[in-house]
């Protein structure tokens, strides 16, 4: 085994704003871009704190539009606890 990563798919509220969804959310470890490499639009796969966010293309234009996503802060609600992620 060359390395492991773990993921974890959950399910909440995010918010931007007055916009509110329900959204399918995987959790991955910070080494997960290192083993997978997935093309990103804006931004560097490297976390800089456990707070960090990526999103799909999709997910960001529903929440900003045409704005810039990146530095951008969500709320993510899981079972009942809330926190603040930065994109």
């Amino acid at each position: 085994v060359a390395g492991m990563t773990r993921i974890s798919d959950r399910e909440g509220v995010m918010q931007y704003d007055d916009l509110v969804f329900y959204e399918h959310i995987r959790f991955v470890e910070p080494d997960f871009f290192d083993m997978f490499d997935f093309p990103l639009a804006k931004g560097t796969a490297k976390m800089q704190a456990p707070t960090d966010i990526w999103l799909a293309d999709h997910i960001a234009q529903k929440y900003f539009g045409q704005q810039e996503a990146v530095g951008k802060t969500v709320e993510i609600t899981l079972e009942g606890e809330k926190r603040s992620y930065t994109v």
